[in-house]
């Protein structure tokens, strides 16, 4: 797993799908195979909107 320092979303306040959260991307990291080496997927850690505290991986 590494960081993805340059995601164009970092800061951005954005709306998450699923739970309709809304939040500011403060972290994405990207998983990646231990076979190959190429992506497989990505997380980014969000912080709330709401004033709840409590971040969350969507």
């Amino acid at each position: 797993m590494r960081e993805d320092a340059n995601h164009h979303l970092l800061g951005q306040e954005v709306i998450h799908p699923a739970t309709e959260r809304t939040g500011t991307v403060g972290t994405v990291f990207i998983r990646t195979s231990k076979a190959t080496g190429k992506p497989v997927g990505r997380t980014a850690h969000m912080r709330p909107m709401d004033g709840s505290g409590r971040d969350w991986n969507s």
